[in-house]
């Protein structure tokens, strides 16, 4: 639909279906999504474009999807801007492409506060299998779940830039998210689905 920005982000998932081809992940960061009977305006979504060995990339089979089908305990709500980045790496060591996918102006409630930070961003991070993403394995990662408190803060937009790559030589895959402030978080793999606890590499 118009508005929707299909294509802001665009990452290429290796073989995701196990036949050979190369496929193609597609963010619409600003694509609205209905729940029910509810619209929730630029909550966004990723769309996963198969390839094929005789017709390329189609989109016969194709797959969409949005925060509400990740087993998280998360939903779509407006102006979430899930999509804005993908990267995409074998996190879990298994040879199969996982996903990470950031929503950078995903409000986030403070665990033990239960404080609500607007737009502090949060990334999901999706394993693959032989038939492709398993959303029953999906991890949300925000910044103050993972280091010390106090991390969270308003217009963070945690998860705006994603990179993934093995950055220490461990040959483990790991993850790069950025934050509205410029500053870089490493996480690095544990080489099984895991990544371990971040640490700032630049700003």
């Amino acid at each position: 639909a118009n508005g929707d920005q299909f294509g802001f982000a665009l990452a290429v998932g290796g073989d995701m279906s196990d036949d050979d081809a190369d496929d193609l992940l597609i963010g619409s960061p600003f694509e609205d999504v209905l729940v029910g009977s509810t619209t929730f305006v630029d909550a966004g979504a990723v769309t996963v474009l198969f390839g094929t060995n005789d017709q390329g990339i189609t989109t016969f089979h194709s797959e969409t999807y949005y925060q509400d089908d990740f087993a998280l305990g998360e939903n779509s709500e407006h102006d979430d801007s899930f999509g804005w980045s993908i990267a995409v790496a074998d996190f879990s060591g298994d040879g199969w492409v996982d996903v990470a996918i950031g929503a950078p102006d995903e409000d986030v409630v403070d665990p033990a506060t239960f404080q609500t930070w607007a737009r502090a961003g949060a990334v999901t991070v999706v394993q693959g299998g032989p038939s492709g993403l398993r959303p029953e394995t999906a991890r949300l990662l925000a910044q103050e779940w993972w280091s010390h408190r106090g991390e969270l803060a308003v217009n963070d937009a945690y998860g705006k830039a994603l990179v993934a790559g093995d950055f220490d030589g461990d040959t483990r895959a790991d993850l790069i998210a950025r934050d509205s402030s410029g500053r870089l978080w490493l996480y690095p793999g544990n080489g099984s689905g895991g990544l371990l606890a971040r640490k700032q590499i630049g700003s």
